[in-house]
């Protein structure tokens, strides 16, 4: 790895300065950091998936499966079109980073997602990374959710890069390092709706008892026989 980031680093630069389109990030360097860097393998990808519905017909540029975690990755050119993002790891989803060229690629991958009912996406011009869930069973609306932003890719590399492994690497995803850190973790997205906070007595100790006593268990028994004819 040591070998290998000053050859991406440099790799970055020339792209940048040549305003490399889309297919050339993605071949030289956006397709070297998934596979070298973190560890996905090529069976793992799908490269220009259709994405249908309603009539229209759309192509993804990537998917990342392997077991239960799937994974839908925007890719932009590296070029002169910088992704505009924050320089800080958590973001939200709302309007100051959903706008511009950023916000049209970050709603392009979330429109992919939801239609591959695929949960987490990424978009990227391999400088900027932006990682955030789209699909979701929480009852958090998308402009409530958190993004975790790498905001260069130095970032990515050097200064951040035990974060951008653990977060995202092949081993991570399938460890659930996604549902961790982007659903799990964020208090005022999910905690206040786990349901140990609504009860104190684990589940595990309830018994039917618990709730009806023996001879009220068989009077509601009775009422459901004359009802529903049970």
């Amino acid at each position: 790895m040591s070998s290998l980031v000053p050859e991406l680093l440099d790799r970055h630069r020339l792209l940048t300065l040549a305003d490399a389109n889309e297919a050339e990030t993605r071949l030289k360097l956006i397709d070297r950091i998934i596979f070298e860097v973190l560890g996905w393998g090529h069976d793992d990808a799908s490269v220009e998936e259709r994405v249908s519905e309603d009539g229209n017909t759309t192509f993804s540029d990537y998917v990342l499966r392997t077991g239960f975690s799937s994974l839908v990755i925007e890719a932009k050119r590296s070029g002169r079109s910088d992704l505009v993002v924050a320089d800080k790891r958590k973001a939200l989803l709302n309007r100051k980073l959903v706008s511009g060229d950023t916000g049209d690629a970050i709603i392009q991958a979330r429109d992919y997602e939801r239609k591959l009912a695929i949960p987490f996406a990424m978009v990227t011009n391999g400088d900027q990374w932006v990682i955030f869930p789209a699909t979701r069973t929480d009852e958090v609306p998308f402009e409530k959710s958190s993004a975790i932003v790498f905001p260069n890719i130095q970032s990515v590399l050097e200064r951040d890069f035990s974060d951008f492994y653990d977060l995202l690497s092949r081993e991570a995803v399938i460890g659930g390092s996604l549902e961790t850190e982007l659903l799990g973790r964020i208090e005022d997205q999910t905690d206040g709706r786990r349901l140990n906070q609504y009860f104190t007595t684990g589940f595990s100790k309830l018994s039917r008892n618990s709730i009806f006593p023996l001879d009220r268990e068989r009077d509601f028994n009775s009422i459901l026989r004359r009802h529903y004819f049970i």
